[in-house]
This record gives structure tokens, C-alpha cells and sequence, in this order.
């Protein structure tokens, strides 16, 4: 090795180094080697941190140096659930009440007409309604009325001229009493809604009247009269 003395240059020999403790040697290799790993990793840092001030600002820029590549995901459509398939519905849900026809033919003095009424009343009163018609004498030898009735939808439109009532069972025995309605009623609705069950206790042994008590359930059935009128014919 060459060293420099009062100007001039001598040869210094190496072999001093090679007379040092192995443990200082250990020292000056890991001060090496820990020297070369920061400036590795430098390196990396400042290649990251540039590459993250490149994409910064690129990030919203619209122009042609724009590097940040956008990409649209197209998801699937919403899925709506089908409802479950729906059993028609029984008809008599739309054929609550019943609707008949009567037409009666007049004659008086020579003079023929006819008298129509509409009868309106839930469907499962028509066999009280057939009592109804007993009572009044539809069904008495040499009548001439017809009857003709159908099944209708539930109206709330629907007016009355008249309402009745057929009180039957219990007291009133199997045929009934027919009485207008209290309170008046003169829609349908109100008029067929006092259609119930009457509760009535069974008579003792001891009364007299005992004997034209019935043993079927009282009730109480509703009709409403919403057409009664008189055709009369006219000979021109």
C-alpha cells in the first residue's frame, strides 16, 4: 500500500489487517453489509414513492396522460321472486246473496197485469225465504206467479222499498212469522245484516204454550224487497 510521506510515496505492507481479532472483523463485515441493505431498500422506497406520485397524478385526470385504467363490472338484474300460483276462489265468495224474480199476473174487472217484485237475501237463507213465500201463498193451489232466481255479487247500491224479517224456530215453531224490520233498514247491507241466530231457552214442562215449541235453532233471516212494481196492459 502506498502512503504518502514529506512528498513522497512508500509501499505500506497489508499484512497488518490480517493480524486483527476475528471478532472485529465480524464487525466491520455486518457495518458492511447493514450499510448495503439501507441503500437497497432506499432504492426500492423512492422507486415506490414514485411510482405512487405517478398514479396520484393521473388519479381523475381526463386527459391523454391519464394512466389510471377504469373498469365497469356489469352485475346481474335483480331477481324478482314469482308469486306463487293462486287457486281460483270458490264461487260462492261472489254469490253471497241470491236474487228472485216474481212475477204475478193480475186480472180485476177485465183488466190484466203484472205485478213483478225482486227479492234479495243471502244465499243461505233460501230455505227461509221459501217459508216466506208459503206464508204469503205463493205455493197455494191455482197460483199463477213464477219464480226465477239467481246468484249475485254483493252490491252496497242496492236500495230497498221494503225489508222483512222471518222470525222461525223455537217459539215460532217450523213455518215462522214474517215482520218488517226494526230499525227501518233501506239499503241491502243494513237490511240483510240482521240475518243471526236467536237465542232462545227451551220451554219447561210446566207452561202451557209448551206445545208449539220447536226444537230447531231459532233465527232470524232478512229480506229486502228492491222492486215492486204494477205493469198493466194497455190495449191500443
Amino acid at each position: 500500500m502506498k502512503r504518502r510521506s514529506q512528498g513522497q510515496w512508500r509501499l505500506q505492507p497489508v499484512w497488518p489487517f490480517l493480524l486483527w481479532r476475528p471478532t472485529h472483523m465480524c464487525i466491520c463485515f455486518a457495518s458492511c453489509l447493514i450499510a448495503c441493505l439501507h441503500a437497497v431498500g432506499f432504492v426500492a422506497m423512492s422507486r415506490w414513492a414514485s411510482q405512487l406520485r405517478l398514479a396520484g397524478a393521473g388519479f381523475g385526470d381526463s386527459g391523454a396522460g391519464n394512466r389510471l385504467v377504469r373498469r365497469y363490472v356489469l352485475a346481474d338484474p335483480p331477481v324478482r321472486t314469482r308469486p306463487p300460483d293462486t287457486v281460483s276462489e270458490v264461487s260462492t265468495q261472489n254469490a253471497e246473496w241470491t236474487e228472485c224474480l216474481i212475477k204475478n199476473p193480475v186480472s180485476n174487472a177485465g183488466q190484466n197485469a203484472l205485478r213483478v217484485e225482486t227479492w234479495i237475501f243471502r244465499t243461505t237463507d233460501f230455505g227461509d225465504f221459501r217459508r216466506h213465500l208459503r206464508i204469503r201463498g205463493f205455493e197455494n193451489i191455482g197460483e199463477t206467479s213464477s219464480l226465477s232466481c239467481r246468484e249475485r255479487q254483493i252490491d252496497p247500491d242496492v236500495r230497498c222499498s221494503e225489508c222483512l224479517r222471518l222470525l222461525c224456530g223455537g217459539y215460532y215453531g217450523h213455518l215462522g212469522v214474517c215482520v218488517p224490520s226494526y230499525p227501518p233498514q233501506r239499503d241491502a247491507v243494513g237490511c240483510l245484516a240482521q240475518s243471526k241466530q236467536i237465542d232462545m231457552p227451551a220451554p219447561t214442562t210446566e207452561e202451557d204454550d209448551s206445545g208449539d215449541w220447536d226444537g230447531d235453532q231459532g233465527r232470524q233471516s232478512a229480506f229486502c224487497n228492491s222492486l215492486n212494481v204494477r205493469l198493466d196492459k194497455v190495449s191500443l
